[in-house]
């Protein structure tokens, strides 16, 4: 089995747990944003993101280092690269404007 065949295998048997995980991001940033919720409930909501988020980062870094070209993959699958490195550098967004 070549690498692409084993990333393709590995996006394809994560394809239904991502999509819960994607289905539960959204009420966790609601919870962590949202003033209506308690501060405690803001901080785990914050630490359940940050897990998701992982778990995304995870599995694409995988499929990456199994590909065999990974250049080509990336140019393929830059929709991919975008969604895994944006939710990071937005929280560098506060530390800019103290700046």
């Amino acid at each position: 089995m070549t690498g692409n065949e084993h990333a393709q295998r590995i996006a394809r048997l994560a394809r239904r747990p991502l999509l819960v995980l994607a289905a539960l991001f959204i009420p966790v940033v609601v919870v962590e944003y949202s003033d209506y919720f308690s501060p405690s409930k803001q901080h785990w909501a914050a630490v359940i993101e940050y897990v998701i988020h992982g778990i995304f980062a995870t599995e694409f870094l995988l499929r990456v280092y199994l590909v065999d070209n990974r250049r080509q993959y990336m140019r393929e699958n830059w929709y991919d690269a975008a969604a895994v490195i944006a939710p990071p550098v937005r929280f560098l967004r506060p530390l800019r404007e103290r700046l």
